[in-house]
């Protein structure tokens, strides 16, 4: 089993998240190989499973991450693929639904998950229109990844790439 995680990150939060999801995997048992949305290829040959995920700004998804979506729209339809955003902080997205241009794309390539899992703003990355925008909208800084969700996620895709047939049902919903 072979699974390509492809992720969206600006300032490094989102990708520690997927390499927390990856390392889960690669402990049990998986081929993990991880790149960086805007690197990607546009070939999905050799892969069995996909994760893709994107930091979320202004309740979207980064450019380099949808356009990988994009250009591999049919080969995902024919793959196990799970979705998550990162990045929410505050009062911003808590649900799926929440992000209409990705709930569509889901929907479309049948995904079998997409989470949206709390982010990190730490001011110190941010540029001068970056820190302008946080304080227009209100979110405010801090790490608040919730390890132990993000993990449990990650078993759950471990134990159904394991079991495809198994009675581990997935779902569209996100709690936080």
């Amino acid at each position: 089993m072979h699974v390509i995680i492809v992720v969206g990150s600006k300032h490094g939060s989102t990708r520690s998240i997927a390499e927390a999801v990856g390392e889960v995997l690669r402990h049990r048992g998986i081929n993990v190989t991880t790149v960086d949305a805007d690197a990607a290829s546009a070939s999905l040959a050799g892969y069995d499973a996909a994760v893709i995920g994107s930091a979320v700004y202004v309740g979207r998804w980064m450019k380099g991450a949808q356009a990988f979506l994009d250009a591999n729209r049919e080969s995902l339809r024919n793959m196990p693929l799970w979705l998550f955003s990162s990045g929410p902080l505050g009062e911003g997205p808590k649900h799926p639904d929440d992000l209409a241009e990705i709930r569509g794309f889901a929907a479309d390539v049948h995904a079998k998950d997409h989470q949206i899992f709390a982010g990190k703003l730490d001011k110190a990355d941010l540029s001068f229109a970056e820190r302008a925008a946080v304080r227009i909208v209100h979110a405010p800084y801090g790490d608040a990844r919730e390890w132990g969700r993000i993990r449990s996620w990650a078993e759950t895709i471990a134990s159904e790439l394991s079991d495809p047939m198994g009675s581990m049902p997935t779902s569209t919903t996100a709690t936080q």
